[in-house]
């Protein structure tokens, strides 16, 4: 095994010293990132603006809905009751999830099932 020295001519010290900065940068970036987002957010709910375009960029408050199962054995018990296939490995497979997702998008009730809705901002330059 290597050790990662300035003595080692194998290792890309100058690229392992860059990355390390450009993380440092990253993680003060990301914190503004996210902190304006979170303000812009609420600036938008409380306006009730969806987009906002102009000529160098486009602003979107989007919508994630994501599948929350609240009672396995419930839900398990409403998808064979309406005849619905799906796959079980230790928890629902990731397709299954796709098809919870399709159902509360057609608005299809399953019970131990719940849509969690998580608005957040996008913003597109151009």
């Amino acid at each position: 095994m290597k050790t990662l020295t300035k003595s080692n001519p194998e290792l890309p010290i100058k690229k392992i010293q860059r990355l390390a900065e450009i993380e440092t940068q990253w993680q003060a970036i990301k914190k503004e990132r996210d902190q304006l987002r979170e303000e812009l957010l609420v600036l938008t709910q409380k306006l009730d603006v969806y987009t906002l375009k102009t000529g160098k960029y486009t602003l979107f408050r989007a919508k994630r809905v994501t599948p929350h199962v609240t009672d396995f054995n419930v839900l398990e018990a409403s998808l064979k009751a309406q005849d619905i296939p799906y796959e079980v490995e230790t928890v629902f497979s990731p397709r299954t999830f796709l098809a919870f997702q399709k159902a509360i998008k057609q608005k299809i009730e399953l019970d131990g099932l719940e849509a969690q809705e998580t608005e957040y901002i996008v913003i597109k330059t151009k």
